[in-house]
């Protein structure tokens, strides 16, 4: 007769627990690799809200890059001189109808240094690094103005409407204080070299957003102070000399 099978102890019983399988915490960067950004957001959102020591992390980590990037000073001058050497050395030996046929390459380039520029306008940005972002694009702007060949000729046409260079000294003139402001101009006489280049662009007719721009900064001011006059100051205005304007951007900059 053969012997009975041993009775398993678990028959009939609930089934065994199997803890969920962890992973070290080497492997999560592995597993983050296969969620998109929108995603992972949404986790530490979460994450934030039921755990206060995660929100802590994210504050105490979003604080050190605030402080880091005051800290630092980027010097974009480096931008200036590609841009310039692109427009008046690069194709300079070139007979004019080949530099006719290179200038979108100078143009490309240009526009990338400006892009480049543009990228590390961050909101938390020290002084020193907003003080490189307007005098580099003010160089570059001028170089585009001035510079006397073939290449510039073309450059300058591919700027007539373009808005990123006096896009971005916009924005960064909007993000300073009123100190800041005052600094700024009060440094290496920057205020007349932007009344030099407002007028140059006028002159070749590119940056038409330039003028614009500068407007727009001193919108709150005209609407704070006197009105007075008749209508025909409205014909006028079109006219308004660039001197005019300057003093205008002054007066905004609280000087």
């Amino acid at each position: 007769m053969a012997a009975k099978r041993k009775r398993n102890d678990t028959d009939g019983g609930p089934p065994p627990h199997h803890p969920p399988p962890t992973h070290p915490t080497s492997d999560f960067s592995a597993l983050l690799k296969t969620l998109s950004q929108p995603t992972i957001k949404q986790i530490l959102i979460q994450a934030a809200r039921d755990h206060p020591d995660v929100a802590q992390s994210i504050r105490s980590y979003h604080e050190h890059v605030v402080a880091a990037e005051r800290a630092k000073v980027i010097d974009f001058d480096r931008n200036s001189k590609e841009a310039w050497k692109a427009i008046n050395v690069t194709y300079a030996k070139l007979s004019g109808s080949h530099q006719y046929d290179r200038a979108f390459d100078a143009y490309t380039t240009v526009r990338e240094c400006i892009d480049e520029i543009a990228k590390q306008c961050t909101a938390n940005a020290s002084f020193g690094t907003n003080k490189s972002v307007l005098e580099t694009l003010r160089k570059i702007g001028k170089s585009i103005c001035l510079s006397n060949n073939t290449v510039a000729s073309e450059v300058r046409k591919s700027f007539r409407s373009e808005t990123k260079l006096p896009g971005t000294m916009l924005k960064i003139v909007k993000s300073m204080s009123a100190a800041e402001k005052r600094a700024m101009l009060e440094g290496d006489g920057w205020g007349d070299k932007l009344k030099e280049l407002v007028k140059l662009a006028k002159s070749y007719v590119i940056f038409e957003d330039l003028e614009a721009d500068i407007v727009d900064l001193v919108d709150d001011e005209d609407e704070t102070g006197d009105s007075g006059g008749n209508d025909e100051e409205e014909e006028e205005l079109d006219e308004r000399s660039m001197d005019d304007d300057y003093a205008a951007i002054a007066a905004d900059f609280g000087f």
